[in-house]
């Protein structure tokens, strides 16, 4: 069981389909980190889905720019 959370919702939508898909449980929740309110908003939603939150992994992907 996870909680999928990212600021774009098509990502989460997409991730969370693939682990359904292959046969797990995931929910999506859109998410600004930088925001307390929305990371707030993203462990009671996590709670109210699956009861508790065992672990929390934060990720971040690097977008790199190269200059021609």
């Amino acid at each position: 069981m996870v909680t999928v959370a990212d600021i774009h919702n098509q990502l989460c939508e997409e991730t969370a389909f693939e682990i359904n898909r292959a046969g797990g449980r995931a929910i999506t929740s859109v998410v600004d980190v930088t925001k307390a309110e929305d990371t707030e908003k993203l462990i009671e939603k996590t709670v109210q889905a699956y009861g508790r939150v065992d672990i929390i992994s934060r990720s971040r992907k690097e977008r790199m720019r190269f200059k021609n």
